[in-house]
């Protein structure tokens, strides 16, 4: 990996909103004082994620420094692109990375198709099954896209354990069992100025588990564009490219 590169991560496109900021370090503080206790698992799946990748796994190494211990795995296939050789490097030159290759077929694409769906259910119960059988007393289990354009906050790993921890302490039946990061697109419309929206609204349920898309869309999810650094928004599911779980609830 070329490491002379200038890191990019979300911040300089939406930093943390002023009126959140004393709070949001404060949980960063929170969360970067319990990490240095205790271990994460931290694991990816990769399909011609070249040149972003790059960029992610020098942020998942900023990122492990924060850690008492931590492990990675990334799940590859099919790619094209020189992710595959990418990865091998990755894991021969760094301590505590398991990279496996598989070759599954299927196009390369976006969307919500049956053919797509089961290709990363497949993938997504391999990292299940690496944290199961070599990580399973671990805190805290980061899931991660390994090629969003703009990278992901470091900072925002440790709020999100910061917030955890929080939760945690209440006497509420549905303790949160994990916290989901927000990612987000900029939509051209018209001929007017580039407005930023939620992208990541597959696994978006608020309070219910069905899925409405046919019924009601997602534009709900697109523009709910909570302040950067705010309190958590509590939700039945959410995945955006990054997610905090404590491990055992990950299981």
């Amino acid at each position: 990996m070329d490491v002379s590169k200038q890191l990019i991560r979300p911040e300089d496109f939406w930093p943390v909103d002023p009126a959140y900021e004393e709070s949001y370090r404060t949980a960063v503080a929170i969360g970067r004082g319990a990490a240095k206790e205790l271990d994460a698992a931290i694991v990816m799946i990769a399909r011609n994620a070249r040149p972003e990748i790059e960029n992610t796994l020098r942020l998942v190494e900023e990122m492990r420094k924060g850690f008492n211990d931590s492990s990675v795995y990334v799940f590859e296939n099919d790619s094209r692109d020189g992710t595959a050789q990418l990865l091998d490097e990755y894991a021969r030159e760094t301590f505590g990375v398991v990279v496996d290759h598989e070759t599954l077929g299927g196009e390369d694409i976006r969307g919500f198709g049956a053919d797509r769906t089961n290709r990363l259910a497949y993938c997504r119960n391999e990292c299940l099954r690496y944290v199961r059988d070599e990580a399973p007393k671990t805190a805290w289990t980061i899931v991660l896209d390994c090629d969003p354009a703009a990278g992901f906050s470091v900072d925002g790993v440790f709020n999100s354990i910061g917030w955890l921890g929080r939760l945690s302490t209440r006497q509420d039946p549905l303790k949160a069992g994990g916290m989901a990061s927000y990612s987000v697109m900029r939509h051209q419309h018209g001929r007017g100025v580039a407005k930023v929206l939620g992208y990541d609204a597959w696994a978006a349920r608020l309070n219910d588990w069905r899925d409405r898309r046919e019924e009601v869309g997602m534009e709900w999810f697109h523009w709910l564009l909570p302040p950067v650094g705010s309190h958590p928004i509590p939700m039945y599911s959410a995945f955006g490219g990054l997610a905090v779980y404590w491990t055992e609830a990950f299981l």
